[in-house]
């Protein structure tokens, strides 16, 4: 999940995708912001620090960069909580978007393009899996 899986209870833990990201919805439309707090998972994953302690450069920039964290931001609200609720088409054209406002930071442009490829993969990916969790087969 793109989204910490510790905010699921333990009685849904036999549930579909979809079940755990209306969950989290609910959860966030009442006020839990906090759900999406801390998580850079959308554009990892991100390339071995040096140090086994440390985190890359790479991760350092999702993690600290300001306009970096506001695109974030607004990836985490507009669609990693609303994946379950997104048609194909809709999330498309969410993912230019932030595609934009991605490329309109000041950062190197080879972790642009990273951060884009990982981005897209991880958000089709996750809506793929929602997606067929809802199927009755």
């Amino acid at each position: 999940m793109l989204i910490d899986t510790f905010f699921i209870p333990s009685s849904l833990n036999e549930a579909s995708l979809s079940e755990k990201y209306t969950y989290l919805k609910q959860l966030y439309t009442r006020g839990n912001e906090y759900i999406l707090l801390n998580n850079v998972d959308v554009f990892g994953p991100y390339p071995q620090p040096e140090l086994s302690w440390d985190i890359s450069e790479v991760q350092k920039i999702a993690t600290y960069n300001p306009e970096v964290t506001k695109v974030l931001n607004w990836i985490k609200t507009k669609i990693i909580i609303n994946l379950n609720s997104i048609d194909y088409k809709t999330l498309g054209v969410l993912i230019r978007i932030a595609t934009g406002m991605l490329s309109k930071c000041n950062i190197p442009k080879e972790v642009q393009i990273m951060f884009h490829d990982n981005m897209v993969d991880n958000i089709m990916t996750e809506h793929t899996q929602v997606v067929l969790s809802e199927l009755p087969f």
